[in-house]
């Protein structure tokens, strides 16, 4: 069957659902494809742009909404938020930087989230946070239990892409 659904930008496409063995795929593969494509248009919005100062006041807006959402199927709005923090540090670090400790936050407060797949997004963003910190460990060092308590968590998921 065909269905057309809006993605993350209001961008309407057409979603098809293939039977195998009888049983129909899980429509969270279709929504984890969208997802990343979503996630690689906004990395070269970023990067084309020059990321840094000139973009970061125009895309904080956007995460602070979809963290903050309330519609039904919140968990993509929410993975959504964490995926573009991660990419906003990715594209222009330090022009992030003033940003970390709110990012650190938002992570760690979705660590342990009810859906796999903003647990394996925070996590994305808390090791990427990890990563740019540097010599200066501002983020591991004030932070480091948290971080372990996410990760331990992470660890003991069911679900195999959090858990590795």
């Amino acid at each position: 069957s065909e269905r057309s659904d809006p993605n993350l930008f209001g961008i309407r496409h057409q979603r098809h659902r293939r039977r195998l063995g009888g049983l129909d795929e899980r429509p969270g593969l279709h929504e984890d494809d969208n997802a990343v494509y979503a996630e690689s248009l906004l990395e070269s919005f970023l990067r084309n742009l020059g990321g840094g100062a000139s973009t970061l006041p125009i895309v904080l807006p956007l995460v602070e909404s979809l963290l903050s959402s309330g519609a039904p199927d919140q968990w993509r709005h929410r993975r959504a938020g964490l995926s573009v923090l991660e990419r906003c540090l990715d594209a222009s670090p330090a022009s992030f930087a003033r940003y970390v400790p709110t990012a650190v936050e938002t992570a760690l407060s979705h660590a342990s989230h009810p859906c796999p797949r903003v647990q394996f997004q925070s996590l994305q963003l808390l090791g990427a946070l990890c990563v740019a910190d540097g010599e200066s460990a501002p983020v591991r060092r004030p932070n480091a239990a948290r971080i372990l308590q996410a990760l331990a968590i992470g660890v003991g998921s069911g679900v195999t892409k959090v858990s590795a």
